[in-house]
């Protein structure tokens, strides 16, 4: 919007070149904007070459300019680099310009953090600083509770529906959307994953690469998603990976279960089907098929898919012996 108003500008004074400008607190660095009594721009001064009086300005210059071409190449190698830094600045146009008469306007950016320089790691966290507030405060505005918003990291692209609470700690990325009444906890990291409604995510959940969620679900502690589709009421409540699978509706899945999806070459894939429990410490070796109303026992490692209403125990026996380091 402001290239366009500049643009807009320049065209309606039929200006032969215009700079962006704007007002500032601390103009220390940038190059001064020097008017005359009838506010036209007559040049621009660099902090070096600046006197006492013309440090005072703080209208600076943005470094961004709309040139008539043909004039701009007709008097470039006007420019000399008699200055202190003995550099060519192309800043020396607007003073050039106005010595052969041709018509030089400013337009002046209401917004000046829009022409921060970023000149260093520094600068580069205040400029992204700003972009971050000004991405949190849309949300907000819209009816989200980012309980901390400078703590809060959520990219452009990102799509989150009111009635959300963002916790601190968390990144949001790439395609993400979260639907309305979703409560995403303290610490995670959130990647091009659709989220349903009223759902609880966290903390310190990291869901990546690609996933769909839908409603009423629980995503718990340390839990990893990755390339994964759960319907609804799932419950993920805790130390769990789940990769390149499917979920059906209502399955619950207990602490540290390992979906080992990947056999060292290839990537396979695991399908479950609703009402399915999975007891703690459960590894699911792709590729599987689990049909629904299954209850796989706790330690269970499976290997061989099963049919719905199937109940699956892999254990073996266990043994007690007596330790020979305690024998007197």
């Amino acid at each position: 919007e402001t290239f366009e108003n500049l643009i807009n500008h320049h065209q309606k004074t039929k200006a032969d070149l215009t700079v962006l400008t704007a007002n500032v607190d601390n103009p220390t660095g940038y190059g001064r904007i020097v008017r005359n009594d009838k506010n036209d721009v007559l040049s621009i001064v660099e902090q070096k070459d600046a006197s006492e009086n013309i440090l005072k300005i703080n209208e600076i210059n943005s470094g961004i300019y709309c040139f008539d071409n043909k004039k701009l190449f007709q008097y470039i190698d006007d420019i000399k680099n008699d200055n202190a830094q003995k550099e060519y600045y192309l800043t020396d146009m607007i003073k050039i310009f106005n010595q052969n008469n041709l018509i030089v306007k400013a337009y002046t950016t209401n917004d000046s953090n829009e022409i921060l320089g970023v000149n260093d790691l520094v600068a580069l966290s205040k400029a992204s600083n700003i972009l971050k507030m000004r991405i949190n405060e849309k949300h907000m505005s819209n009816g989200v509770n980012i309980i901390d918003p400078q703590n809060t990291y959520i990219e452009p692209g990102v799509i989150i529906e009111p009635g959300v609470i963002v916790e601190p700690n968390n990144y949001l990325q790439g395609t993400t959307l979260i639907g309305e009444n979703t409560i995403i906890y303290n610490g995670n990291t959130i990647e091009n994953t659709k989220i349903g409604s009223s759902c609880q995510i966290g903390p310190n959940a990291h869901l990546r690469l690609k996933n769909t969620i839908g409603h009423d679900c629980r995503i718990g502690n340390y839990v990893e998603l990755k390339n994964t589709i759960l319907k609804n009421f799932v419950k993920v409540a805790h130390l769990t990976y789940i990769g390149d699978t499917n979920v059906g509706d209502n399955v619950n899945f207990g602490c540290g279960v390992i979906t080992a999806n990947y056999d060292g070459i290839n990537k396979h894939h695991i399908e479950i089907g609703n009402n399915v429990f999975i007891g703690s410490n459960t590894n699911l070796i792709a590729p599987l098929e689990i049909g629904s109303n299954t209850f796989i026992a706790a330690a269970t490692t499976m290997t061989n898919s099963v049919d719905e209403s199937t109940f699956v125990i892999s254990r073996s026996k266990q043994r007690n012996k007596i330790r020979r380091d305690n024998e007197k």
